[in-house]
């Protein structure tokens, strides 16, 4: 008898399986990659090709994706050929692919959803949905793909507390930038251009923020403030990046003298 309710179980998991598989990806362009920074919103690594064309199909946002087979990396585009300024270029390691072209595998519970976001097809068949909604980096900011950092430096002096209230205003997806990585830190100072101080969204127990009670530096995101990073403390309260040196320094200041605001679009 409980063999009997296995097998039955299993039976129903595999047509469950079987419907969320896609049975043949559809390669529009092999050996050619779609030039779309700016739309590429999501950079998934590692995971194969079948994946990476379901995640697309998962959200009514993307319309296509690349795959880069040797490094099983999956980038989700909200453009696909043939819309103003998008090209195609030859990258013998990648593979353009539209959804349009591709088979209803995916599931027809997650194709037929009304979802404005992401479509989590959950194992008893039904689905999930996920608001999770992608946005495109403005043409005003600089965008570096590589991280999904979308930023703009402003140059003019303001409080800490006057520059996140300045990025705020500019638009309801902006905030002082985190550059929670050395990596980030070193993008945005060569695409900068020039020697200065900016302010940063991170603070030591700031009322109002997520630091506040904190006994440590924190990201306006609740993430902790890696110390090793800080490379100076000047008994302040918020964090400011330092262009002047090389390397370039992050740094506690006084959060009511003036710094430069560094603004950070939030994909």
């Amino acid at each position: 008898m409980r063999r009997y309710i296995i097998s039955i179980y299993c039976f129903l998991e595999c047509i469950i399986l079987r419907q969320n598989t896609i049975a043949q990806v559809h390669v529009t362009a092999a050996g050619q990659c779609l030039v779309a920074d700016r739309h590429i919103v999501q950079i998934l690594k590692p995971i194969g090709q079948k994946q990476c064309v379901r995640k697309c199909l998962q959200n009514r946002q993307c319309q296509s994706v690349n795959y880069k087979r040797q490094q099983l990396l999956c980038e989700i585009i909200l453009a696909k050929y043939g819309d103003e300024g998008i090209s195609l270029v030859t990258n013998a390691e990648c593979d353009y692919i539209e959804m349009d072209s591709q088979e209803m595998g995916l599931g027809s519970v997650c194709i037929s959803s009304s979802c404005d976001g992401e479509c989590v097809l959950l194992s008893s068949g039904e689905s999930f949905c996920n608001k999770q909604h992608y946005y495109v980096c403005p043409n005003n900011y600089i965008w570096i793909k590589e991280h999904l950092l979308c930023f703009s430096a402003h140059y003019t002096a303001l409080s800490w507390q006057g520059a996140e209230s300045y990025c705020q205003s500019l638009s309801n997806r902006t905030r002082l930038a985190v550059l929670d990585t050395w990596e980030k830190i070193q993008a945005v100072t060569e695409n900068v251009n020039s020697y200065d101080f900016f302010w940063l969204g991170a603070s030591f127990n700031l009322p109002g923020t997520p630091s506040y009670g904190k006994d440590s530096f924190y990201w306006n995101t609740g993430k902790q403030v890696d110390p090793t990073m800080i490379s100076y403390h000047e008994e302040g309260q918020c964090l400011e990046l330092d262009t002047w040196e090389d390397p370039v320094m992050i740094g506690s200041y006084i959060c009511s003298e003036f710094n430069n605001p560094l603004c950070e679009f939030v994909l």
